[in-house]
């Protein structure tokens, strides 16, 4: 397993480092998000190295992540095919790389629990894939100049998320395509569900009295009476007496 460092998580390295895969437009649609709660919580890389990277998820909407370090970074986790992808974004202007532009990246998730297992989508086999082939996706490519003025070329893709979307589909069993598979270990357990503090969940509507919320109350019926039992019947009306012969009035 490779180590993962935070600054290659989140592609801030320089190209002469190394660059990774981004792009202008997501890689994915509103209708491909998930959320898994068991990504929530702090990452810590294994090992006992005094450099280790630690990352925190924390919840920042309903179907959104936040990581604060060195950020912030806004994340979506989406699925395609059955297969789950994160996608990282800076989530405010401080973020913008060093050309200036936030763009989104991906990476392959291959496994949640019990350690998050991502691997990134190789830049240096896209660089040689659209070298050969340029009209494989849109994309952009950017020279610059290293400080041992050697020419790093860095590949942009300006492709619309189908497009995007249909390139990871095809190349998803491609072993080139992607890097060493990263390894984080769970820093602090589970039940740690942590949300921004920018997001709250909607208030609840109370449905039943103030001390028992949730519980509708129950409409009081009236009881039947039991069988075997007569109710109580109405006294019999009074009937006027008709005046016989003895006591009629005198004419």
């Amino acid at each position: 397993m490779k180590k993962l460092t935070y600054s290659l998580f989140f592609g801030l390295l320089a190209c002469a480092a190394g660059c990774v895969v981004s792009s202008v437009y997501p890689f994915y649609f509103d209708k491909d998000v998930v959320f898994d709660p068991a990504l929530l919580g702090a990452w810590t890389s294994p090992g006992k190295d005094p450099a280790k990277t630690e990352i925190e998820f924390v919840q920042a909407g309903p179907k959104e992540y936040r990581i604060t370090q060195d950020g912030p970074y806004s994340v979506r986790l989406f699925r395609l095919r059955g297969q789950l992808f994160l996608d990282s974004f800076p989530a405010s202007d401080k973020n913008e790389d060093a050309d200036h532009a936030p763009v989104h990246r991906v990476f392959r998730v291959d496994q949640i629990q019990p350690h998050l297992r991502i691997a990134e989508l190789s830049h240096d086999w896209l660089l040689a894939y659209v070298t050969r082939d340029p009209k494989a996706i849109a994309h952009v490519r950017i020279d610059r100049k290293g400080d041992d003025g050697k020419v790093n070329t860095r590949v942009v893709l300006t492709a619309p998320t189908k497009k995007l979307q249909r390139f990871l589909i095809t190349h998803l069993k491609t072993k080139e395509a992607w890097g060493d598979t990263s390894e984080l270990d769970r820093r602090k357990p589970s039940t740690m569900l942590r949300r921004s503090p920018a997001w709250r969940p909607a208030p609840q509507t109370q449905t039943g009295p103030p001390n028992r919320p949730g519980r509708a109350r129950k409409p009081v019926r009236s009881r039947p009476a039991c069988p075997g039992t007569r109710r109580p019947s109405q006294p019999p009306a009074r009937r006027s007496r008709r005046p016989s012969g003895k006591d009629a009035p005198a004419a």
